[in-house]
């Protein structure tokens, strides 16, 4: 297992080396989404909770929203120690080398050989035939809930946004308590990439139960015609 993680590892870097993040096509269009959501309904972000944090591409977007603090979720250990670089000597943000679902429990994640942005909990659909490594990594998870009393300052954190390859929803489970005092969700949603990925509908159905209602929603694109991915913007009634 060290020996895999160790190769895991050096694979990561050298992606990373490779790639320039701030030119990624589909990131730009995720992030002018956020943009768009966040002027359009004047959001008033005082803190966010963001969950698979990856590099981070959307910090400049939260800053310029008004958020007081930030806290990341990045599970995996490369990405973590990269984000950790990238964002070096803002106070205003929180690191957190964690995975958050909707129990505390140790379970296996499915490793992509690319650049490793959909790594997921969940197994790959044939979509991604070729793309995944044949073993799969035992990751600890926690919840939401469990950790947001133990962050200093935890009453400012008005805004959740996930990103977690198809487990969105399991982390949000994981937030039921934390959801009650959030103002915002912001989340992926995907069709045809992951076995037992959650459908739009699984969202709006369990987020209305807190008093959110999805305001917008942008698919960016297919790979074979027929999945899909995108993200969703949600507003709790009486915020807009």
């Amino acid at each position: 297992m060290k020996r895999f993680l160790s190769r895991l590892a050096a694979e990561v870097r050298r992606l990373l080396g490779q790639r320039q993040y701030d030119d990624n096509p589909w990131q730009q269009k995720q992030n002018d989404f956020m943009h768009h959501c966040f002027m359009k309904y004047k959001v008033a972000v005082k803190g966010v909770l963001h969950v698979g944090g990856h590099l981070g591409e959307e910090y400049p977007i939260y800053k310029k929203s008004g958020a007081q603090k930030i806290v990341f979720f990045e599970p995996m250990p490369d990405f973590f120690n990269e984000l950790a670089k990238k964002l070096k000597g803002h106070d205003d943000v929180i690191l957190i080398n964690k995975a958050l679902g909707s129990q505390n429990e140790t379970r296996e994640i499915h490793i992509n050989r690319g650049s490793g942005e959909s790594t997921s909990f969940l197994k790959p659909t044939a979509l991604y035939d070729g793309f995944f490594k044949d073993t799969t990594v035992p990751l600890e998870i926690v919840t939401l809930d469990s950790l947001l009393p133990s962050l200093s300052d935890s009453h400012v954190f008005n805004m959740v946004v996930t990103d977690t390859q198809g487990f969105d929803l399991e982390v949000l489970k994981g937030a039921k308590n934390t959801l009650k005092q959030m103002d915002y969700v912001y989340t992926e949603v995907s069709k045809g990439h992951y076995h037992g990925e959650p459908t739009l509908e699984d969202f709006d159905i369990f987020l209305k139960t807190f008093g959110f209602r999805r305001v917008e929603i942008s698919m960016y694109g297919s790979w074979q015609g027929e999945d899909e991915w995108g993200d969703m913007f949600y507003i709790k009634d009486g915020q807009g």
